[in-house]
């Protein structure tokens, strides 16, 4: 019984210890998105080697990330996620767009701002874009 006890101990921590976790990688860089506008803002942001249409996002992921006026938000890249092909897309919804319009009026109207940065243009830019408005 002992032994028995010890092997499920040993199984479990291995368990446990082979979870990924959100420490799990190497960051490599930290891009700064600061919102210097007057109203929360929403974002949707994406790395990929292809074009990331707004018909493409899924509308129930835009309000995980939410930025108030005058805050910012890191996002943290890690080792091997983004090569000299890739992307880094980002959609920026301001709160009136969502609260007072459908994801269909959205999508016509285009009532939000797209970026899309490379590696090169993110060093240009020292990992850091501010939001305006504009």
């Amino acid at each position: 019984m002992k032994y028995f006890k010890f092997f499920i101990l040993f199984i479990t921590m291995g368990i446990v210890q082979g979870c990924p976790g959100e420490d799990d990688g190497i960051v490599v860089a930290r891009f700064r998105l600061i919102n210097k506008t007057d109203t929360p803002i929403y974002v949707y942001e994406s790395i990929s080697k292809y074009e990331v249409k707004i018909n493409e996002i899924n509308y129930s992921a835009i309000r995980d990330i939410n930025i108030n006026p005058n805050q910012e938000k890191v996002f943290s890249l890690f080792d091997g996620q983004m090569d000299d092909k890739e992307k880094f897309y980002f959609f920026i919804f301001n709160d009136s767009a969502i609260n007072d319009y459908t994801w269909e009026e959205i999508q016509e109207q285009h009532l939000y701002k797209k970026y899309a940065f490379t590696l090169e243009d993110l060093n240009t830019m020292n990992w850091e874009f501010t939001y305006d408005g504009n």
